[in-house]
C-alpha cells in the first residue's frame, strides 16, 4: 500500500469525562452530538475501564499496552513515556501530539516528531513548567485563572469548582487544543497523519464559557444519591480533608453539598464537555471526515 493511501489516525482523549455525560450512552444528560455520531458510525464499548483511577498510571498503561505496575508508573509524577507511537513513525506517519499527555518528563518526545504541550489545568508544578498554552497567553498579554487565583474567587467556598470562563472563548485551554490541531492538519504534508489530541477538560475546574450553559437543561441532570462518610476510618477521613482543604484544581469540596451546588457543578461540567464536543467537530471537519 502506498503512503498516500494509509489512513489518517486521530486519537482523541478527554480528561475525567464521565461515561453518562455522553448523550449516546444510557442515561446521557449532556450535549455531545459529534461524539454521538462517532459512536453511531463506529463501535461503542459499553464495558470499558481505565487501568487506574489516576492520570499518569492510566495513560502510561494505555500507551505501553501494559499494566501500570509493569510500566512502573503507579502514581502521578512517576516517570514514563509512550512506547508504540514510534511504530507509526517507522510506518511513514507524521506523528503529532497536541494537548495533554501527562508524560514524565512533560516534554519527552515519546515517538512524536513534534509536540504542542498543554499540560494540565491545575497549574501548581514546582519547578514551574511553561507549556505552549502558557506561552500563547503570555504573547497575548493575558493571565489565565489558576488554582491560586480561584482561591480568591467570590464563590470559592461554595462553587465546588464550577466557575465561568471569563476570558474570550478562544483562549480557553480546550479551545486552544482544537484550534492548534486544525492549524496543523491544514498544513500541507504528503504523509499520513497520526495525531494524539488531548483535551485538559472536563477535568476540574469546571470552567465553560457562558454560551455553552444554554446547551444543557439543568433540570434534566441526574444527581447522585446522598451518602455519608465514615468518620471512624482514617483513610476516608484523611482523603475527605484533603479534598476540602487541598485546593486541587481550584476546588474546595464539601462533605455535605446541597442539591443546588451539585446541580450547578454538573451543569458547568456538561457545558465544558459540550464545548469540547463542538471543537472535536471542527477538527474532524478539517480532516474532511
Amino acid at each position: 500500500m502506498s503512503q498516500t493511501k494509509k489512513p489518517n489516525v486521530l486519537l482523541i482523549m478527554t480528561d475525567q469525562q464521565r461515561w453518562d455525560c455522553l448523550s449516546a450512552a444510557s442515561g446521557g444528560w449532556g450535549s455531545t452530538p459529534v461524539l454521538d455520531r462517532l459512536a453511531s458510525e463506529g463501535v461503542y464499548f459499553e464495558q470499558c475501564y481505565c487501568a487506574a483511577p489516576s492520570c499518569v498510571p492510566s495513560r502510561a498503561s494505555f500507551f505501553n499496552l501494559l499494566s501500570p505496575g509493569r510500566v512502573g508508573a503507579m502514581k502521578n509524577g512517576d516517570t514514563w513515556q509512550p512506547h508504540w507511537v514510534e511504530q507509526f513513525q517507522r510506518a511513514g506517519y507524521r506523528t503529532l501530539n497536541v494537548g495533554k499527555m501527562h508524560t514524565q518528563p512533560y516534554d519527552v518526545a515519546g515517538g512524536f516528531e513534534q509536540r504542542f504541550v498543554v499540560e494540565n489545568k491545575d497549574r501548581s508544578f514546582l519547578p514551574r513548567f511553561y507549556d505552549d498554552w502558557d506561552r500563547h497567553l503570555k504573547q497575548r498579554g493575558v493571565k489565565a485563572p489558576n488554582r491560586h487565583s480561584y482561591k480568591h474567587h467570590p464563590d470559592y467556598d461554595t462553587a465546588l469548582g464550577a466557575y465561568l470562563w471569563e476570558l474570550p472563548p478562544e483562549l480557553h485551554w480546550d479551545y486552544f487544543v482544537a484550534q492548534t490541531a486544525e492549524w496543523l492538519i491544514n498544513e500541507h504534508d504528503e504523509r499520513p497523519l497520526f495525531m494524539q489530541l488531548g483535551f485538559p477538560g472536563p477535568h476540574t475546574p469546571y470552567d465553560p464559557p457562558a454560551a455553552y450553559l444554554d446547551r444543557i437543561d439543568p433540570e434534566g441532570i441526574p444527581l447522585p444519591s446522598a451518602f455519608s462518610m465514615d468518620e471512624d476510618i482514617p483513610p476516608h477521613r484523611d482523603y475527605r480533608d484533603i479534598m476540602i482543604h487541598g485546593n486541587h484544581g481550584g476546588v474546595k469540596w464539601s462533605d455535605q453539598p446541597t442539591e443546588a451546588q451539585l446541580r450547578k457543578l454538573r451543569h458547568y461540567y456538561a457545558a465544558n464537555m459540550a464545548m469540547i464536543d463542538e471543537r472535536i467537530g471542527a477538527v474532524l471537519a478539517s480532516l474532511r471526515y
